[in-house]
């Protein structure tokens, strides 16, 4: 998918389900700064959603109409680990990866674009791929460390005009680079 500067406006939903430990407000923090350093960017703007439940990401997906939806959280095999929406005693629910598909098909404007930076969220990639175009996820688990530094590195490419391959490869060659 090419990041055509002249066609492309980036509509990102961050969705952060219930977390220990992860500092995802540094996450985006980084992201935004990347962002804001880079050549297009202001044809990129980001929603943030924090501690997002089921009813946020609807909501999201029908008022922003995104091409890029992005989950930073907790995961596994089944599904995406989500805020239930409580304030006094929050717990984590479950969101399938079928009912993420459904969920990301339902607008009139689906997203294109699903970042899931979440451990073993590769897993729903035959649902998913039904309704997304492309569908960016990890395989295995990753560390809290890993995954936070994903997400600056991919939107610096994209805001600069690179390709979705392109900002995961520019995250890849970081990973491996070895000292001289």
């Amino acid at each position: 998918m090419s990041a055509d500067p002249t066609i492309r406006n980036d509509l990102v939903v961050e969705l952060h389900g219930l977390v220990s430990k992860l500092r995802l407000d540094a996450e985006m923090r980084k992201v935004q700064e990347e962002i804001r350093g880079s050549k297009f960017s202001d044809k990129v703007n980001i929603e943030y959603r924090p501690a997002a439940d089921y009813e946020t990401l609807v909501k999201g997906l029908n008022d922003i109409m995104p091409q890029v939806v992005h989950y930073s959280g907790h995961s596994n095999t089944y599904g995406l680990a989500f805020d239930d929406g409580s304030v006094d005693a929050p717990e984590t629910t479950m969101l399938s990866y079928s009912l993420l598909s459904k969920v990301l098909s339902a607008p009139d404007n689906p997203p294109r674009i699903l970042l899931l930076n979440s451990c073993e969220s590769s897993a729903g990639k035959e649902e998913l791929l039904k309704n997304v175009d492309v569908l960016i996820s990890m395989k295995v688990s990753v560390s809290d460390i890993a995954a936070a530094t994903f997400a600056p590195f991919f939107y610096a490419a994209i805001a600069s005009g690179q390709s979705v391959q392109s900002g995961g490869d520019s995250y890849i060659m970081r990973s491996f680079q070895r000292p001289d």
